[in-house]
């Protein structure tokens, strides 16, 4: 069977149809997958996964994938395609943490996730930032395992590409301007976790360019900052299960 390249980099683009099966394939896009009836069978690799009305996955860019239907139940489905350029910041984090099961199923999706899905894929035009806060909140998510269950921290460690002291403004934006509400979005053992991250992770842009003048290549400076992001959700992953032990 042939693999096919298909051509979804360009901007957010949505699809809600019936599934068929559907050979192996990939593409630059982030593709997010929501089943809205019936059930599917998502294949990444040499997996194969089961999706139930309810459930989502997200399949990251470049990953060989397909679908197969064998339930007689009529199936409809919500694809989202996400061009990555849209988030770089983000993208870099979703290229170094990559579920091994990309299905989540329904008893753990959060509601702000499908609330998300149906707005992005009932739009034809949109405010940008609306649309890149929807799709922020999707990929928040990706993120917790970390603990880090709300999808205005992962926001807040966006901005803290450009300075790491905004991930602390963008939390009290985020808030209203009431930090006291901070005791809200954290535990002890989340916040112990977050502080590990934010103090581990890339730490500017600023740097990054200094990185690329002097190694030289943009390759270079991209290979830095994505070993510290390794190194930093390793780390803060660690301790996430240690603590969970105390």
């Amino acid at each position: 069977m042939l693999l096919v390249y298909e051509n979804k980099d360009k901007g957010i683009s949505a699809e809600w149809k019936k599934t068929v099966h559907k050979p192996p394939h990939l593409h630059e896009a982030i593709e997010v997958v929501y089943v809205t009836d019936g059930d599917i069978e998502l294949g990444v690799g040499q997996e194969l996964y089961h999706m139930d009305e309810g459930d989502f996955a997200i399949v990251f860019p470049n990953v060989i994938h397909h679908y197969q239907v064998f339930g007689k139940k009529e199936n409809k489905v919500i694809y989202l395609y996400l061009d990555p350029t849209l988030f770089p910041s983000y993208y870099k984090e979703l290229q170094i943490y990559s579920p091994k099961n990309p299905v989540v199923k329904k008893e753990q999706v959060h509601p702000d996730v499908v609330n998300a899905i149906k707005y992005l894929a009932g739009i034809t035009e949109g405010n940008p930032m609306l649309i890149q806060a929807y799709v922020q909140m999707i990929l928040a998510h990706v993120f917790a395992p970390l603990g880090f269950n709300d999808w205005r921290i992962s926001t807040a460690l966006i901005t803290g590409f450009t300075a790491k002291e905004s991930v602390v403004s963008t939390l009290t934006v985020l808030l209203g301007g009431d930090t006291a509400l901070l005791g809200t979005m954290f535990s002890t053992k989340t916040a112990l976790v977050f502080l590990v991250f934010t103090l581990l992770y890339t730490p500017c842009v600023a740097a990054i360019a200094s990185v690329r003048r002097e190694m030289g290549t943009k390759k270079a400076a991209f290979m830095v900052a994505a070993i510290q992001c390794l190194i930093a959700w390793s780390v803060a992953f660690l301790v996430h299960l240690v603590l969970k032990l105390i």
